[in-house]
C-alpha cells in the first residue's frame, strides 16, 4: 500500500508543478508600480533624514555645486506578512530613501538626485513612481542615485 502511494505521488507532483506558473515556481517576485508621494511626506521618514534633499529623476534641482558620488545603490526589503503590499512597498522605500540619505550624509553631501528604481539591475526612471518587487512575505526597492552638494 505505502508503495502504490509512493508512485502516485510521484506521478502527480509533476503534473501540480506544470500547473503553476513558471514565476512561482522560480520564487520570482511580482514587480509593481507605486506612487513616491507617499513616502516622502511620512513624519517617519522625513525624521531620520535631516539635511539631506531627495531628488526623482526629471525633478528640478537648484545648482549642484559639487558631484561626489554617481550611482550609489541601495536595496531593502520589508517584512510583508500579515501587511498588505501597498504598506510593505512604502516601508522597502523609505528603507532605501534612508540608505541613500544616509551615504550622502557620510559624504558630506546635502542631496540625492536622479534617483530611480533599480530592481534587477534595470533602470526604471520615472520621477513619479517606483518599483517594487512583491513576494509572499517580503517586498523590497532598489534604489540608484547620484550624492552630490547643492547650492
Amino acid at each position: 500500500m505505502k508503495f502504490n502511494l509512493s508512485i502516485l505521488a510521484l506521478a502527480v507532483v509533476p503534473m501540480l508543478l506544470m500547473a503553476t506558473p513558471a514565476e512561482a515556481r522560480r520564487g520570482q517576485d511580482a514587480v509593481n508600480v507605486f506612487p513616491v508621494g507617499a513616502v516622502r511626506d511620512n513624519p517617519e521618514f522625513t525624521s531620520q533624514i535631516s539635511g539631506v534633499r531627495f531628488y526623482f529623476v526629471g525633478e528640478r534641482t537648484p545648482g549642484i555645486q559639487r558631484r561626489i558620488q554617481n550611482n550609489v545603490t541601495t536595496s531593502q526589503r520589508a517584512r510583508k506578512s500579515g501587511r498588505s503590499a501597498d504598506w510593505a512597498c512604502e516601508r522597502a522605500l523609505m528603507n532605501s530613501m534612508i540608505r541613500l540619505g544616509e551615504a550622502a550624509q557620510n559624504s558630506g553631501a546635502n542631496a540625492v538626485i536622479n534617483i530611480r528604481s533599480n530592481w534587477d539591475n534595470r533602470p526604471y526612471a520615472n520621477g513619479r513612481e517606483y518599483e517594487c518587487a512583491i513576494g509572499r512575505m517580503m517586498a523590497g526597492v532598489a534604489l540608484k542615485g547620484d550624492i552630490v552638494n547643492l547650492r
